[in-house]
């Protein structure tokens, strides 16, 4: 009985976000789907305009998003395009901090009166590590077009409703 209670508690908590709400759903008529939740931050273009919006999604209409920096709704027709920062960006930074940390362990590592590693081999790990992040910055955006017959986007209700008064159940026929 515990374990059941257990289980039910991590499901509702892990599992909730995805039931009750309206998303942004990206897709090129295939099973990799992008989907962009009220809250997140989007990149986008619009049609006939070359500046590149850098907004957070405020809410979902039917087939309207309003942006917080813009007043007036925006359709979903409109967009012409949407980019993702890509993962390998996001680990820069990371290769950045050990590249530092091996830096800063071959100049103590000169100090040492006992030699557990070479301090030549952690500064040279060091800078190419900082080189690699670098590197890694240059790959900016992943760019999403939406074109007609390719690609779509749309607005996916995951509220669960009850019926409407007007069907009726097969029991009072």
């Amino acid at each position: 009985m515990f374990a059941k209670i257990v289980l039910t508690i991590v499901f509702l908590a892990f599992f909730s976000e995805s039931f009750g709400q309206k998303y942004l759903m990206l897709d090129h008529y295939s099973t990799k789907r992008i989907r962009i939740y009220v809250g997140d931050q989007m990149y986008f273009k619009l049609q006939n305009d070359p500046t590149l919006y850098n907004d957070f999604l405020v809410a979902l209409g039917d087939s309207t998003i309003f942006v917080s920096q813009v007043k007036e709704p925006i359709s979903l027709s409109q967009i012409s395009a949407i980019y993702f920062p890509l993962k390998l960006r996001k680990v820069a930074p990371m290769f950045t901090n050990l590249g530092i940390l091996a830096l800063i362990s071959a100049a103590v590592g000169t100090q040492m009166k006992e030699k557990f590693f070479d301090p030549k081999d952690n500064a040279i790990t060091g800078l190419a590590l900082i080189g690699t992040a670098q590197i890694l910055k240059l790959f900016k955006w992943k760019k999403f077009f939406i074109v007609q017959g390719k690609s779509r986007i749309r607005v996916m209700d995951m509220n669960f409703s009850p019926l409407p008064n007007s069907v009726s159940s097969p029991e009072k026929q």
